[in-house]
C-alpha cells in the first residue's frame, strides 16, 4: 500500500510514523498512551505537540481504514493479558 501524501509530507527527520499515528488519534478524539524506556523514543513522543494535521491529511489517513478488526477479545485472551508481564526492562 502506498504511503499517503499526508504521512510522506510529515516524514521529516524529527517525526516518526508512530508520532504521526499518535497525532492522528489525538485529533480524532482517541486516548493515546505512549510508553517507552528508551530516551530517544520518549523525546520523539513529545514531537506530537509540535505538529497538527490538516483536515485533508486527517481524511487521507482516515481513508486507509479497511474496517478490519485486528483484535477480538475473548475471556481466555483477557485472562492471559491480565497475567502477562511485559519485558519492559529488556527495552533499549
Amino acid at each position: 500500500m502506498p504511503v499517503p501524501r499526508a504521512v510522506a509530507t510529515l516524514a521529516i527527520p524529527t517525526i516518526i510514523s508512530q508520532v504521526v499515528t499518535m497525532i492522528y488519534n489525538l485529533a480524532d478524539g482517541n486516548i493515546v498512551i505512549p510508553g517507552s524506556k528508551n530516551p530517544d523514543h520518549i523525546r520523539n513522543n513529545f514531537d506530537l505537540f509540535d505538529f497538527a494535521l490538516t483536515e485533508e491529511e486527517m481524511s487521507e489517513i482516515g481513508a486507509l481504514d479497511q474496517n478490519k478488526r485486528y483484535y477480538t477479545s475473548t475471556p481466555e485472551l483477557l485472562e492471559r493479558y491480565a497475567t502477562m508481564v511485559p519485558p519492559v526492562d529488556d527495552q533499549k
